[in-house]
């Protein structure tokens, strides 16, 4: 299980349009299930928060499966 303030990177895509595969987000809550879900909030590379534009969500459910832990291991 991932935990709270851990950063992200994710690797599959998900409903919005607005999260491209490859952003960095911070998991803002943990859902204690199973499989575990979390609440992401993900920024692009300036650091701005990514809005979806249709729901103007900006934090998003997010499968494990679907994130890595970021930074990536520097001797993998």
């Amino acid at each position: 299980m991932i935990e709270e303030l851990s950063l992200v990177k994710l690797i599959r895509p998900i409903s919005s349009p607005a999260v491209p595969v490859g952003s960095v987000g911070t998991i803002l809550m943990v859902h204690d299930s199973s499989p575990p879900a979390y609440e992401v909030e993900f920024t692009d590379a300036n650091g701005k928060t990514l809005v979806d534009p249709h729901s103007e969500l900006f934090v998003f459910t997010v499968s494990e499966i679907d994130l890595e832990i970021w930074p990536e291991k520097l001797n993998a």
